[in-house]
């Protein structure tokens, strides 16, 4: 009987978990459909440092749309200088909450060099990103001000204002 009613547990308590996830889902949904969102994130590594700020507008038709600019910044050992390069940035994919993640798919991604445009001849960013990039970003924090996402494969946190 112990085995029964421990069984019986399980799948209530499982039941209710899954349950739960679905309407947090469902409150993440709205919260992010909500409003535009004006987002920062930062990378640094091999004397490369690189500094986003982008608009971010999630549709309720699970189109998402994003503009801003990227700064590249690259500083070598053997350089004196920093070479800075800032892109005008836009974007336009698909989304989806799943599980407590922002699932962005199909993105394409446009890159407009505003700063040294013949720098492009040497390193194009445009041929370097694939045409439908995908990524899994883990929900840190969502209220109706403020939202942090962690993209799960490189860690990196991207920090998100409600736009007023």
């Amino acid at each position: 009987m112990k085995k029964i009613l421990f069984g019986f547990l399980v799948l209530v308590f499982g039941l209710g978990i899954s349950l739960a996830d679905n309407n947090l889902d469902a409150k993440y949904e709205k919260l992010l459909t909500s409003t535009e969102w004006i987002c920062e994130f930062e990378q640094e590594g091999n004397g490369v440092h690189m500094y986003a700020k982008t608009n971010d507008i999630y549709n309720k038709d699970k189109t998402t749309t994003s503009f801003g600019e990227t700064v590249i910044t690259i500083q070598t050992p053997e350089a004196a200088d920093k070479l800075s390069i800032v892109y005008e940035v836009k974007a336009n994919g698909k989304w989806e909450i799943l599980d407590g993640k922002v699932i962005a798919s199909d993105t394409k991604m446009e890159f407009k060099n505003i700063s040294l445009p013949e720098f492009d001849n040497f390193l194009n960013l445009n041929d370097l990103i694939p045409d439908n990039v995908n990524a899994s970003s883990k929900i840190v924090k969502l209220t109706e001000y403020e939202a942090i996402f962690e993209e799960e494969v490189t860690k990196i946190q991207e920090v998100c204002k409600a736009k007023k």
